[in-house]
């Protein structure tokens, strides 16, 4: 009874661990939607510089367009917010809806989508004209355009910004549909945003920076710092990351849970192994007058250490029976740590049966070829 709640508790472990690994490996396999392998982030802001507000429009164009001319930069692009950050939300009217909605937004200028790799799967994205005295416009992900567009079809129809106070509302056109990418978390699905041109609407002091390099962006960390200091030296730069480092983070939580249960998936099936080991030593120093007089009326070897193996399998099969309905219940209160498996996966209850059967027959093997190597003659005198 006790080696099969052993065994019990170890597939439960095995079985999480199993869970929570595979979960780790479809968290790193998730597609954001863009390029952040060679993608560096900061935050600047010109509050510490003379610009003045009607100036930061200019200002913050002449960065991205003189950063993208370095040798160690494949582009350069300034937005409101970094993509995998707060995003700013607001109350917005579609074309045929009474009232406005609060929705994601993010302002970027001309050359983000590029930038960062995201494609347009329809119309275009905003160009160098799209400017304060042109007419608004507005490009919309794949999953604003499917839900809030029949079929899809979002070109040319017209979004409104309402304004505040006496100001007018604003009539933006959708000009193109991007390629979902996830805005504001790493792991959660694409949510529905829509893009504005930044110069058709007033410039902040700061605004987030990102900048697409040729090489590791670890190593461009400290030549961003460079060259922003010798293109404004008053300029404020808050936090510059490596975009790998950005992700990361997003999955530290999977990547810390599966740490620790495999440490005690580990430990269990360790225990689980010792236990089996040493109750088949027992018994087969127990059993030397039974096996040699097995023996000695004609028993092979192969037939001995099958029966010493056979008595083992009984209660690690009842063990691993046990543990696996115990995993029924127990995975279901952790699906909040899961991502992209199922709580009851067959696949990993398989695998987990798989490493504790096969952990019985490693630790079976030595007291089974110790009871088959007896002598039946040494047996018998010894009782």
């Amino acid at each position: 009874m006790l080696l099969s709640t052993q065994v019990a508790l170890s597939v439960v472990l095995v079985v999480l661990a199993g869970l929570l690994l595979r979960t780790l490996g479809a968290v790193n396999d998730l597609d954001p939607g863009f390029d952040y392998e060679r993608m560096v982030a900061s935050y600047v802001s010109t509050s510490s510089t003379s610009v003045e507000v009607e100036g930061r429009e200019r200002f913050f164009r002449e960065l991205a367009e003189r950063l993208a001319e370095e040798p160690w930069v494949r582009g350069a692009a300034i937005a409101d917010a970094a993509i995998l950050s707060p995003h700013s939300r607001a109350a917005l009217r579609l074309e045929g809806e009474p009232d406005p909605v609060r929705r994601t937004i993010s302002r970027v200028n001309p050359g983000f989508f590029e930038t960062l790799g995201i494609g347009v799967v329809q119309g275009r994205s905003f160009l160098a004209t799209d400017l304060a005295d042109a007419p608004g416009v507005a490009v919309v992900n794949e999953t604003f355009a499917d839900r809030f567009f029949d079929g899809g079809r979002a070109l040319d129809r017209r979004i409104v910004w309402p304004g505040q106070g006496d100001a007018e509302d604003r009539s933006f056109e959708v000009v193109g549909v991007a390629r979902d990418a996830k805005s504001r978390d790493f792991i959660a699905e694409p949510e529905p945003v829509v893009y504005f041109s930044y110069p058709q609407h007033s410039y902040p002091s700061g605004s987030a920076l990102m900048v697409a390099t040729t090489g590791d962006p670890a190593a461009a960390i400290e030549r961003l710092y460079a060259w922003l200091r010798e293109f404004e030296p008053h300029i404020a730069i808050v936090n510059a990351l490596p975009y790998p480092e950005v992700v990361r983070g997003f999955t530290y939580v999977q990547r810390m849970n599966a740490e620790l249960f495999t440490v005690l998936a580990a430990l269990g099936l360790g225990l689980a192994a010792i236990g089996i080991f040493s109750v088949m030593s027992l018994s087969v120093s127990r059993r030397s007058r039974e096996i040699g007089i097995r023996m000695a009326i004609g028993a092979e070897r192969g037939d001995i250490g099958r029966l010493v193996v056979g008595r083992a399998l009984g209660p690690v099969a009842l063990g691993v029976a046990l543990g696996l309905t115990a995993s029924f219940g127990l995975t279901r209160l952790v699906r909040g740590l899961l991502h992209g498996v199922e709580p009851t996966d067959p696949l990993t209850l398989a695998a987990g049966s798989l490493v504790l059967i096969t952990a019985a027959l490693t630790a079976s093997y030595l007291p089974a070829r110790r009871a088959a190597t007896v002598d039946p003659v040494i047996a018998l005198r010894r009782e």
